[in-house]
């Protein structure tokens, strides 16, 4: 809405409803559709013929059935690639553009696929199960992206590693590796960011480390 219009509907219905709306459309663009749509049917019980709150979870019934799509889609193919199924992996992750033709991680994901099929150099990313790893002193990590610069397998090389450079770490319990990591992200796009904008220049052999 535009601010005249929430104006004019505060003087209506009152700042909780303005609210309601004015938030709503804030998660709607960031696309938090779970709490929009909470939002919108906040403000319908305010205002019950309100037709933009209507529409607006019209919309998202159905941009929230694709989201729902892409995640099953994303972690299938990364089920698969994990498993080393990496034609099966690349046919879901380009299945999964449809949804969001601008996704670096599927991009990314996908060349990185074709460029092991080509015989090329190393990766950038690397996927694991979150299971499959504990940190130093063996508690469950949380799922997320890493920025690994270093790995070991001695306890002591790694504590000294995070020591020095103020660094975290995660082991694979079955490989027997200490994995360090300087940096962990929320998102993808921050992982990517971070590694290719700070972190390569001072660590060119590092990667973006995915627990799932």
């Amino acid at each position: 809405y535009a601010k005249t219009k929430l104006k004019d509907i505060e003087e209506k219905y009152g700042t909780q409803y303005r609210n309601a709306l004015s938030s709503a459309d804030m998660f709607f663009a960031s696309k938090a559709y779970k709490r929009a749509k909470e939002l919108y049917e906040k403000a319908l019980q305010i205002n019950p013929n309100d037709s933009y709150a209507k529409q607006r979870l019209q919309e998202l019934k159905k941009l929230m059935g694709e989201q729902e799509n892409y995640n099953r889609m994303v972690s299938s193919a990364d089920s698969l690639y994990m498993a080393g199924k990496y034609d099966e992996a690349r046919a879901k992750y380009q299945e999964a553009l449809k949804y969001n033709q601008n996704d670096l991680y599927l991009k990314d994901i996908i060349a990185q696929i074709d460029k092991k099929k080509s015989g090329g150099g190393g990766e950038s990313i690397r996927l694991y199960k979150g299971t499959d790893f504990s940190d130093i002193n063996g508690k469950a990590v949380e799922s997320g992206f890493y920025i690994v610069t270093a790995s070991f397998q001695n306890p002591d090389n790694a504590k000294k590693y995070m020591s020095a450079n103020k660094a975290g770490a995660v082991f694979n319990k079955e490989r027997k590796f200490y994995y360090c990591y300087t940096a962990k992200a929320g998102s993808y796009e921050d992982a990517r960011k971070t590694l290719l904008g700070e972190v390569r220049r001072l660590v060119p052999d590092s990667w973006i480390f995915i627990l799932r």
